[in-house]
């Protein structure tokens, strides 16, 4: 399982310590809307009901 996600699943490898510092310093200084900015989007995960309710979701 570890050659299949090493291999076929892993698709590229980004290093995000530069935006991360960045949206660090925004954050210590007050400026949380810009520092939200540089956050990526959230999306919801689609749940099976029964999955949703076992996890107390709904």
């Amino acid at each position: 399982m570890i050659d299949e996600l090493v291999d076929d699943w892993t698709v590229s490898i980004t290093d995000l310590t530069p935006r991360v510092r960045k949206i660090a310093e925004l954050v210590r200084s007050g400026r949380t809307t810009q520092a939200a900015r540089l956050l990526p989007a959230e999306r919801r995960y689609p749940l099976e009901p029964s999955s949703a309710r076992r996890l107390g979701m709904g």
